[in-house]
């Protein structure tokens, strides 16, 4: 199962393979919502999408699963948005034949990784994260050091893999995390600034993808919403090479 993260209602087509989680206060309108079984979804404005993906990862039994957004879609047509072209489960299935993992570019950042995440986090947040992989990975520092001082990071938390990978990865992800937010007071963080969490993932996924050096399939992200689209342009053309 391929699960659309959502906050809020949007125009959507039932689609095979696909079904809407919601995330956060406004659920009524999502198949399933992350604030039942076992869940955080008390921690969402922290962790955005993430709470999402705990949830499928506790609940979901799905020999494939995946995580896209209500604004963000893989598709084989990067000129359409009809969601006809969307990635479903069957081709995900084939393609997972061959890879680990299905997910976005590569993207290469002007700027080194660190310092992209630090117009996005608190620089001291960030030495936190390092001392939480230090302790709760430690074979992993040397990649996360490799990830954040290079140029290059897969973006927007969106991925379908095989239940078992998905698995690794979360039990990885949120051990680290969790552990981090011990040693955060995140109370007064506003904006960009509260979703801390959602941001560090951005490149601990890309830090997992490299360290076990899982074959990954790039594929293109469409953008359905045009008023977000006309919205990413400047931050696309500010902020990276490629």
């Amino acid at each position: 199962m391929i699960y659309i993260v959502a906050h809020k209602p949007f125009p959507w087509k039932r689609k095979n393979g696909y079904a809407v989680l919601g995330v956060g206060q406004s659920q009524d309108f999502a198949d399933f919502h992350d604030n039942t079984l076992i869940n955080i979804s008390s921690k969402n404005k922290n962790y955005c999408e993430l709470t999402g993906l705990y949830w499928i990862w506790k609940n979901d039994a799905s020999d494939i699963e995946g995580l896209v957004h209500y604004r963000r879609f893989f598709s084989k047509n990067i000129l359409s948005r009809s969601p006809r072209f969307y990635l479903d489960s069957q081709q995900a299935e084939k393609i997972l034949k061959k890879y680990d993992i299905i997910t976005t570019k590569l993207y290469t950042f002007k700027k080194t990784i660190l310092q992209n995440r630090e117009e996005f986090c608190y620089k001291e947040d960030l030495m936190k994260l390092r001392k939480s992989i230090e302790k709760i990975a430690p074979d992993y520092l040397a990649s996360y050091d490799e990830v954040m001082s290079g140029h290059q990071s897969f973006l927007c938390n969106m991925f379908v893999t095989k239940r078992q990978t998905l698995a690794k990865y979360c039990n990885w992800l949120f051990s680290i995390l969790f552990d981090l937010e011990k040693s955060i007071d995140s109370t007064s963080y506003s904006g960009n600034w509260a979703r801390l969490y959602g941001y560090m993932s951005e490149v601990l996924l890309t830090v997992f993808i490299f360290h076990n050096k899982l074959k990954y399939k790039p594929f293109p992200v469409v953008l359905p919403e045009k008023s977000f689209i006309k919205r990413l342009k400047g931050k696309i053309s500010n902020g990276f090479r490629q």
